[in-house]
């Protein structure tokens, strides 16, 4: 099945793979729960848990309370308040379907759209859906290849422009002089801000006036469960 999934969403037309998405969608979400109710039983149950009760929380939040954490524009991202519109269960992702790409449910009567931001954790920037259909939608990882996402380098306070490389990875450029360290958190630029990642490695070239540097989403997404949407 992965197999032929896999086939419908890389060769096929845009309407064409909304419909084997959708018809797919049930027969994916029941292997999904299945699936994830095995690896409990193999206790990977407390992140998962975690997350939940972080989306549960916010969910029941104020919006007095996002205001005040958000005044003045000072966003903490140590602690980001916001509501999310939906929780949505992931029916496949990598190897069953292209790397960079997450297909996930739609439950009937969500008002979900192209472009609707994917959170996951409870506060990371992972990408857009890009293509939806009436049970299930994909979601286009910000590290899909040569994707360009605006975004903001902590440390230095600038807008920088992240590049998908593929296999969960991104890169942005620089000019030398502006200082930029392993570990440095890299925000998306958007309000509220959410973390994207950490730098991880600084390329640096003597006839290059430019230091490329490469980062990771922050996530181990073979334990992915679920994203949150966020318009």
């Amino acid at each position: 099945m992965g197999i032929i999934l896999l086939a419908a969403l890389r060769f096929s037309s845009e309407n064409f793979r909304s419909w084997a998405r959708d018809m797919f969608a049930p027969v994916l979400s029941l292997a999904s729960k299945v699936r994830y109710f095995f690896a409990d039983i193999g206790g990977s149950k407390i992140s998962e848990l975690e997350s939940k009760n972080a989306e549960l929380m916010r969910e029941n939040s104020s919006f007095k309370e996002k205001i005040l954490g958000f005044e003045a524009g000072a966003i903490n991202t140590e602690n980001i308040q916001y509501i999310p519109k939906y929780s949505s269960l992931i029916l496949s992702q990598a190897p069953s379907t292209p790397y960079d790409v997450l297909l996930i449910n739609l439950d009937p009567g969500w008002d979900a759209k192209v472009g609707m931001k994917a959170i996951a954790r409870g506060g990371i920037y992972i990408g857009q859906i890009s293509e939806m259909g009436t049970r299930s939608a994909m979601i286009k990882l910000l590290s899909y290849p040569a994707s360009e996402t605006e975004a903001w380098l902590e440390r230095a306070g600038i807008n920088i422009t992240l590049v998908g490389e593929g296999g969960y990875n991104l890169k942005f450029s620089l000019p030398k002089d502006v200082q930029v360290e392993v570990g440095d958190r890299i925000l998306s630029n958007t309000s509220p801000q959410f973390v994207v990642g950490e730098v991880e490695k600084i390329n640096e070239k003597p006839t290059n006036p430019l230091k490329e540097v490469m980062l990771r989403f922050p996530i181990n997404f073979k334990n992915l469960r679920y994203v949150e949407l966020v318009d």
